[in-house]
């Protein structure tokens, strides 16, 4: 979870793939809790992949930007991080 400058929250997470017969695959999600209207927005699904389960949430000039990891093959695992608008 990380609050924002204007009293919004982001919130991001790992979950099971909406994919149809994805062999371990994951999907790191994310939603906004608008301050001003009371309630939070539909998930977005942000990367869908063989994800991390630590997902962290900051932010870089104000908006918020999430960061996870993805592993790329049994000896390789890369860091990811996106500046995310709070678009799907």
């Amino acid at each position: 979870l990380q609050r924002l400058a204007n009293g919004d929250v982001v919130a991001a997470w790992v979950g099971a793939s909406a994919t149809p017969n994805a062999t371990d695959a994951s999907t790191l999600y994310a939603a906004r809790w608008s301050m001003a209207n009371g309630s939070w927005s539909a998930a977005a699904e942000v990367a869908t992949g063989t994800l991390g389960g630590d997902v962290r949430v900051g932010t870089v000039a104000g908006a918020p930007m999430l960061m996870w990891s993805q592993k790329l093959s049994p000896t390789q695992t890369a860091l990811h991080q996106s500046v995310w608008d709070g678009a799907a």
